[in-house]
């Protein structure tokens, strides 16, 4: 296992964190959260042009043909800045699912729109109090029943981060004829498709999706079973969140260190109280840690090694040490950090979102448990 960054990586790294920075101010971070679209189009355009829309397509996809690694690199700089984009949704849930499930028709129509910043994605898999359907829960209530050359799609779908301005629905419903779990590429301008906003603590733009009688084209049914599709799409997705949330820890830790060494009481800054001190050590270790246990599970799925235990570890671990590194970065502000105009509430919220997304810490302990056949 290797996952030092060679030059390539290195240079993607820099090249993101100064386009990002520069790009994505707090206060457009808190405006998109109010925002109805919930994301700059600006920016999503530059993030077509600089390739990383495409980062992890096959160069014959309009991709750039770089690996999974990369990829969390990005998410890792977008984390730092909060970037509000649909850039997990569309990538990773709707690209990446479909260049690993979908037939080549399929992929040449999605993959180079999504390169390009033509197509916004999002996956519908989630259904009303079922918050584990891909880890273990294989129930679903939606249904998909084939009538001449269509299926008609009827369900609810529960946390589909940005439907309501997704171009492309990649639902999961239950084939009514077999029996099977199948994925659909649904256009979300069809008929029958209601769209409901979720308010949540992230502010990341979740919506509820009910379909009722919706026609979806035959052709648009990805081929085979959807069960291992989604379990692998999850793993991606933890990854990339682990990356987003590490990132996120990281900047945290920055600016409160920084805070630390500026602040003065009884006259003196307050890095000079052990206390202060070893929260501030404390937070390094949880970033470096969360940073390096996801590079290996990125690093694995790059490679196209077996990495369920490594994944379920690095979502695990990170969703604590994040957790911990935001408590931490409070404690240091103090009541400061607890104004709305300050950046630590922002960042608190985000880590809360990202815990939560593909499977809490309890969740991933538990399939480590299983894997060390407890």
């Amino acid at each position: 296992m290797d996952v030092s960054f060679n030059e390539q990586e290195r240079m993607l790294q820099e090249r993101a964190r100064e386009f990002l920075e520069r790009e994505v101010p707090l206060d457009m971070v808190r405006d998109m959260e109010e925002d109805d679209r919930g994301y700059p189009v600006d920016l999503w355009r530059k993030l077509a042009g600089l390739g990383w829309l495409g980062i992890a397509f096959p160069n014959e996809y309009g991709g750039e043909g770089w690996r999974f690694m990369d990829l969390v690199i990005v998410a890792e700089e977008m984390g730092r800045v909060l970037a509000p984009t649909p850039f997990l949704a569309t990538v990773v849930l709707g690209g990446l699912t479909v260049l690993d499930g979908g037939d080549e028709e399929q992929k040449q129509r999605v993959l180079p729109a999504i390169a390009k910043g033509e197509l916004v994605m999002t996956a519908a898999y989630l259904e009303p109090n079922r918050p584990n359907i891909g880890y273990g829960d294989r129930e679903l209530a939606s249904t998909a029943q084939l009538r001449g050359d269509s299926y008609v799609l009827n369900g609810e779908k529960h946390f589909a981060q940005y439907a309501h301005v997704a171009d492309v629905i990649l639902t999961l419903a239950r084939d009514e004829a077999s029996g099977e779990a199948v994925w659909l590429l649904v256009d979300g301008g069809s008929e029958g498709i209601d769209v409901t906003p979720v308010s949540t603590t992230g502010g990341d733009h979740q919506c509820h999706v009910t379909f009722r009688d919706t026609p979806v084209p035959a052709a648009n049914r990805l081929p085979g079973d959807g069960w291992p599709v989604l379990e692998r799409t999850l793993q991606r997705a933890a990854v990339a969140t682990c990356g987003f949330a590490a990132g996120a820890a990281n900047k945290v830790l920055e600016f409160t260190v920084e805070y630390a060494r500026t602040r003065v009481q009884f006259g003196r800054p307050i890095a000079t109280f052990q206390a202060v001190r070893h929260r501030c050590a404390d937070m390094a270790v949880e970033v470096d840690g969360a940073r390096f246990i996801t590079y290996e599970a990125a690093w694995g799925l790059s490679e196209g090694i077996p990495s369920e235990m490594e994944v379920s570890v690095a979502k695990a671990y990170v969703s604590d040490a994040v957790r911990e590194v935001m408590a931490h970065g409070h404690q240091v502000h103090g009541a400061i950090g607890f104004s709305e105009e300050h950046p630590m509430p922002l960042y608190s919220r985000r880590a809360k979102m990202t815990e939560a997304m593909f499977g809490n810490a309890n969740l991933h302990r538990e399939r480590v448990a299983e894997r060390l056949g407890l």
